[in-house]
């Protein structure tokens, strides 16, 4: 009797859908993009980031900052038409308030402080036109002696100055350590120079770049360190890869440590930023 009761007072109704069979669903979003040329356009619908390549159904957007979204799976497949205006987290009457668009992304930029070392170094003997051995292979010189003729030294340091990936080098200083074996014994003027091998060359070192100098104290002190503040021209130089290295290009004749021969021989200081 109860099932004969249950099909008379079905008589004259629709077959409901099973339970999961129609996913679709009809929200209200944001309307991020209005539609282009095709009709595509981008919505943030129940607080998602913006889903850009949805198609609109035409009409008028202007002005439009919401608008009727016809979702399939929670992913929206149709914007189905204007909805007015509605700013965000607003509330009139009984109009629900929508879940806001994410916030714009935004960079953070942290302040970070690191040692380079060369990976080599040498000094490049005019006369010879060769990276010859004057002192220890390693050792930086500028200058002209008399007797080696014209010296030019260099310091490089690879990738690793544009392997940091920084967004901005604040600071930059070169450490030089005064070789005793050689050179003046009183005060000589050390000019730094950049270039752009990131190694020791087949041919002479090609500088390029703003000069920056400092006084050394001679043969007479040696392994007496100083240090050589770059300028904002090398810095950014340094940065972008355009420079690798850095030599000696002085007239005064005067002798470095190089690479490995102490440990903070041409070690450059960077303050730099990151930007993530």
């Amino acid at each position: 009797m109860d099932v004969l009761a249950g099909i008379a007072a079905a008589r004259g109704k629709g077959v409901p859908g099973r339970p999961g069979l129609d996913r679709s669903l009809v929200t209200t979003g944001y309307l991020l993009s209005v539609p282009d040329a095709k009709g595509i356009c981008a919505v943030s619908v129940l607080g998602s980031e913006p889903i850009g390549g949805v198609p609109a159904v035409p009409g008028d957007y202007t002005g439009v900052t919401s608008v009727r979204v016809l979702l399939d799976g929670g992913r929206p497949v149709q914007v189905l038409g204007p909805a007015g205006s509605i700013p965000v987290a607003a509330v009139s009457g009984s109009t629900p308030t929508l879940p806001p668009p994410p916030a714009a992304t935004t960079s953070t930029t942290v302040t970070v402080s690191k040692v380079i070392l060369p990976t080599v170094s040498g000094t490049w003997r005019v006369p010879r036109a060769s990276w010859g051995r004057w002192g220890d292979s390693a050792d930086v010189y500028q200058g002209n002696s008399g007797e080696s003729g014209q010296l030019w030294g260099l310091a490089c340091y690879g990738e690793q100055i544009t392997g940091l990936g920084a967004s901005a080098i604040l600071s930059a200083t070169v450490t030089m350590v005064q070789y005793g074996g050689s050179g003046y014994s009183g005060n000589w003027t050390a000019t730094v120079r950049g270039c752009a091998s990131g190694t020791l060359p087949g041919t002479a070192p090609t500088y390029l770049g703003d000069t920056a100098t400092a006084t050394l104290p001679g043969s007479g002190k040696d392994g007496a360190a100083v240090d050589c503040v770059l300028p904002a021209t090398v810095r950014e130089q340094l940065r972008t890869g355009n420079i690798k290295s850095l030599g000696l290009v002085g007239a005064p004749y005067g002798a470095t440590y190089g690479a490995g021969r102490r440990g903070n021989a041409w070690a450059l200081a960077l303050t730099y930023q990151l930007t993530t």
